[in-house]
């Protein structure tokens, strides 16, 4: 059988990106000049950056975060996320398996 593509899923299945989001929901509320948040943001992790930024400030209005989107997604937040454990070697045994390749 031939594979032209494989397709996995990130956050919390090969990559632990709550730390990362969590700093960049920090930047954004830091320009838009909130307080910092009370919780984590595990629970909301998932939807798009607008919803959850809405949810915790309490600004029902997803377009007032337009500004502050663009910290969010321009922040070093993305540098503090990390492989799963056993993530690369799932992988490699993964991609490995299905192209009949080798180790």
């Amino acid at each position: 059988m031939d594979v032209a593509n494989i397709i996995f899923d990130l956050d919390g299945t090969l990559v632990e990106s709550t730390a990362g989001i969590e700093y960049s929901v920090d930047r954004a509320f830091e320009r838009r000049g909130y307080s910092r948040r009370a919780s984590g943001l595990r629970a909301l992790i998932g939807p798009p950056v607008r919803p959850i930024l809405s949810e915790i400030s309490g600004e029902e209005r997803a377009q007032e975060w337009e500004g502050p989107e663009a910290p969010f997604r321009e922040s070093e937040g993305r540098n503090n996320t990390v492989l799963m454990h056993g993530a690369e070697q799932a992988l490699h045994e993964t991609i490995f398996a299905r192209v009949g390749g080798t180790a």
